[in-house]
């Protein structure tokens, strides 16, 4: 099944909202402060940072991609616009995808060429605009944000969920 029939069938447009990172965070009312959702982060240069990190040779399915950005990432949470201000701009101690994406930093032989946009220095900052600037976010409002995380997880690859490291030898690797 290609790609975009994947994202389509998973990520339909009737049931998720797509936000741009860069939106997010220069207005806060576009995603709700409470009241639990689900979200997925689509990131244009996924596919050459899973490439780059071996996730495609450890036989990791191709993710669903929307208009040449990949779906790296899935999430829940009751507070949505905390967790994604944490995932987007936060330290990286409060988001495991900033860890994931660090982690990624230090394996690959390459990693300036990955993020690209990202300059000489890799820190915190850098990755924050990268994310920004690279990113667009799935928000879609649950009563049950684990369960319906848990049915997409089943449903679609999502490379750098390390929640799935005791099935998943990439998660594993990361961690």
């Amino acid at each position: 099944m290609k790609q975009m029939e994947i994202a389509n069938r998973v990520f339909c447009p009737e049931k998720f909202k797509f936000l741009r990172a860069d939106a997010i965070i220069r207005d806060n009312d576009l995603v709700p402060e409470s009241g639990g959702g689900v979200y997925a982060l689509f990131v244009r240069g996924g596919q050459r940072v899973l490439q780059a990190s071996g996730y495609f040779e450890m036989g990791g399915q191709k993710p669903a991609s929307i208009d040449g950005f990949v779906q790296v990432y899935i999430g829940s949470t009751y507070e949505p616009r905390r967790r994604l201000k944490e995932h987007l701009e936060g330290e990286i101690g409060s988001s495991t995808l900033r860890k994931t994406l660090f982690a990624i930093d230090a394996c690959c032989s390459q990693p300036r060429r990955l993020m690209q946009g990202c300059g000489n220095a890799w820190n915190e900052d850098t990755l924050t605009d990268w994310l920004v600037a690279n990113t667009v976010i799935a928000i879609r409002p649950s009563g049950n944000p684990h369960a319906l995380e848990k049915n997409l997880l089943s449903r679609t690859a999502s490379p750098l969920n390390i929640t799935q490291r005791r099935s998943n030898q990439y998660a594993r690797r990361l961690t």
